[in-house]
């Protein structure tokens, strides 16, 4: 029988005043904000990522910043709540901290930042950053990218507030243009407006934030694709206690063009409101923590010239930057993308896979969508490609969220390491391929689909022949969006079927559509979110993951069947070859 899975996501904690409801993890990760049925934050996080929603404790030491997140699961933190109020307390080095938010009737938000370091003198600050959605949740959920196009940003200077930023939706919802201020009441030092400008293209590698090594933030508007606004508070000294108190502001229409930095005056008094509520005297809880095998991000190397003429003798159309190669193409038309190029691009490079051949599509074609930072199957679907989703879709050109899309762990030394940037992407036109150069390997994985069949496969190599062990994640989504409706599950002859739940869209059109995921060359053990959290509740953060015995080279298989599995199609145990399927659709791609 088929085990009932989730992916609806459940947020434990919802606070709600006026027209605002604000949902929070057990975690203290912001899930979802919303103001008049307006999705006010652009991501649903995963507690497992956390929330793009943060306060960073700053200390200024000879070399630089020490940078402590104060929020979630990327803190040190311990959360409770009480009421209407959350609580985040902990130490960050000789700072002792405790943040608080808090909500007011009026629609209206604070973070309350409290600081103490017991005589000691230090400089510090604290940065406050927020993904902004500002539109009707389909809308945002549908293309973040679009919508942050439509949001106009503005902000503002005074004595007492310092910068305040304003966003206002310019694309009407529902006729109506929703609004968003923020700020500092202790006041704001300097500002940024996207995600962009805060987290920069070196995230993509690094997976830090530039701006939190900055001596400001830039203070310029910029509206591009991902809306983030951050603030800087002012320089505190936290020795006989310090305090920063930053604010959210919602309106549901604002029909005219944003001018100043309005409501001033309801401000104050929606923070002596809010600041009259109850302390979360609550038990206080650690933040779950990660496993403790699992590491950071595995870093690649960029390969040698002498390394990379050696895989690639002859190079056309080499593009170069200052000097230094970026990309170039090879005789058989693949595209080869190095990491430099990346860095510098604000659009990842990605590709679209499709089983099958241009000269013979059909309905029940299979197509993925990969990315160069380590995404290796993302919107995977048969058929419709909105409502038959098997994975869902990456929702950051900056790799901010892991747990979208289908990724994998390499284990390195006792470590789990999650595959992100590599030294070089390859686009072929049945295939992508990344290769990750370590110390003392070079993982290649490739990424193919079938010239017959709507089958897609993964291929993990091991060039110095090592036998490593692997997770494999993906979120499941069988819907047209994520986190909406549970699937089905079950094992079978030693393959997963996935298909989809009762009263899902995908059952009234194709209730027999299923996909079959099964692997070769290495054994596989079901797991879910706990294996990379143990700490989390069942279902917390819903993932499918895969954890594998070691394996020099091994591949996993994904297959989808509108009409499900008859017992007539190929047999999974039989590997699909790579330069088979390869040799067998260039012909029809170079005919186009």
């Amino acid at each position: 029988m088929p085990t009932p899975q989730t992916n609806v996501q459940p947020a434990l904690w919802r606070l709600e005043s006026g027209s605002l409801s604000f949902s929070f993890h057990p975690s203290g990760d912001l899930y979802e904000a919303l103001g008049g049925g307006m999705m006010l934050n652009q991501l649903l996080s995963s507690p497992l990522d956390g929330s793009l929603n943060n306060l960073f404790l700053r200390i200024r030491r000879p070399g630089g910043f020490s940078i402590h997140p104060l929020l979630g699961v990327s803190s040190a933190s311990a959360v409770s709540r009480q009421g209407q109020r959350i609580t985040w307390s902990g130490t960050a080095e000789e700072v002792a901290y405790e943040v608080s938010f808090l909500m007011s009737s009026s629609d209206s938000w604070f973070w309350e930042v409290k600081l103490d370091s017991a005589g000691v003198s230090l400089q510090t600050d604290v940065i406050y950053g927020q993904d902004i959605g500002l539109a009707a949740p389909a809308a945002v959920r549908s293309n973040e990218a679009y919508c942050s196009q439509y949001i106009d940003h503005s902000a503002y200077r005074d004595e007492r507030y310092g910068w305040r930023v304003c966003s206002r939706q310019n694309q009407p919802q529902g006729g109506l243009f929703p609004y968003v201020q923020q700020g500092c009441l202790t006041g704001a030092e300097s500002y940024s407006t996207d995600g962009f400008q805060f987290f920069g293209l070196s995230f993509k590698d690094s997976h830090r934030p530039e701006a939190l090594s900055l001596e400001r933030l830039p203070s310029e508007v910029y509206q591009y694709e991902f809306a983030y606004t951050a603030l800087q508070s002012k320089t505190l000294d936290p020795a006989n206690g310090a305090e920063a108190v930053f604010y959210g502001l919602f309106r549901e229409h604002h029909p005219e063009a944003v001018t100043e930095a309005a409501y001033s005056d309801r401000l104050e008094e929606a923070w002596r409101e809010a600041s009259r509520l109850p302390a979360a005297d609550g038990p206080a809880v650690p933040v779950p923590l990660r496993s403790a095998d699992l590491g950071d991000p595995l870093p690649s190397r960029p390969l040698a010239p002498a390394e990379l003429a050696q895989r690639y003798p002859v190079r056309l159309e080499e593009e170069y930057s200052r000097g230094e190669l970026l990309s170039f193409f090879t005789p058989d038309y693949e595209h080869v993308v190095l990491k430099a190029k990346e860095l510098s691009m604000e659009r990842p490079h990605g590709h679209i896979l499709m089983s099958g051949a241009p000269d013979r599509a059909a309905a029940e074609m299979l197509t993925s969508t990969a990315y160069m930072y380590g995404v290796f199957h993302s919107q995977l679907v048969v058929g419709n490609t909105s409502f038959n989703k098997l994975i869902g879709h990456v929702r950051s050109a900056l790799n901010a969220a892991h747990a979208s899309g289908l990724r994998l762990y390499a284990e390195v030394d006792g470590q789990y390491r999650l595959l992100a940037m590599p030294s070089l992407f390859e686009i072929g036109f049945n295939y992508a391929r990344w290769l990750y150069v370590l110390d003392d390997d070079t993982l290649e994985i490739t990424s193919f689909t079938s010239s017959s069949a709507p089958d897609a496969v993964l291929e993990i190599k091991s060039a110095s022949h090592l036998p490593r062990r692997y997770l494999v994640t993906a979120q499941i989504t069988m819907s047209d969006r994520d986190y909406e409706l549970p699937y089905e599950l079950r094992q079978q002859d030693g393959s997963l079927i996935v298909s989809a739940s009762e009263g899902s869209p995908i059952r009234e059109a194709y209730p027999e559509l299923s996909y079959r995921i099964n692997a070769q060359g290495t054994e596989m053990v079901l797991k879910d979110e706990r294996r990379l959290m143990p700490g989390l509740a069942p279902s917390a953060a819903p993932l499918l993951v895969l954890e594998t015995s070691p394996s020099a080279a091994w591949s996993l298989r994904i297959g989808g069947r509108l009409d499900g599995w008859r017992g007539s199609e190929p047999d999974p145990a039989e590997p699909l070859v790579f330069e088979s399927e390869k040799t067998a659709t260039a012909p029809a791609w170079r005919s186009l």
